[in-house]
């Protein structure tokens, strides 16, 4: 049985701004493991202010109800989680920033 593989270039805003997707980060992913290096150079890239390829991220279409029994799509993040979960973070951290003000 084979199944389609739909690409597709994906801007992160458009991810990030999607509250009906849920990325779900399975078991066999290894831990987080970015040091400063990588979180500076990302963090650089995103002050450049320049459009920059970011690397693949491959997202897999999974179950579509979660416990809270809300019918969102979810993906689970077969590669890329260290660079999605390193933006989602900056992204959260810049968002608490700039409320405090």
């Amino acid at each position: 049985m084979s199944k389609d593989i739909q690409t597709k270039e994906a801007v992160f805003k458009d991810l990030l701004l999607n509250i009906n997707i849920n990325f779900i980060i399975p078991k066999f992913q290894r831990t987080y493991c970015w040091g400063k290096t990588q979180i500076d150079a990302i963090f650089e890239d995103i002050l450049s202010n320049e459009k920059k390829f970011l690397g693949a991220i491959i997202l897999q279409e999974t179950r579509t109800e979660i416990a809270t029994g809300s019918n969102y799509d979810c993906r689970d993040v077969i590669d890329g989680q260290q660079r999605i979960s390193t933006l989602f973070w900056i992204t959260m951290l810049l968002c608490e920033k700039t409320s405090a003000v």
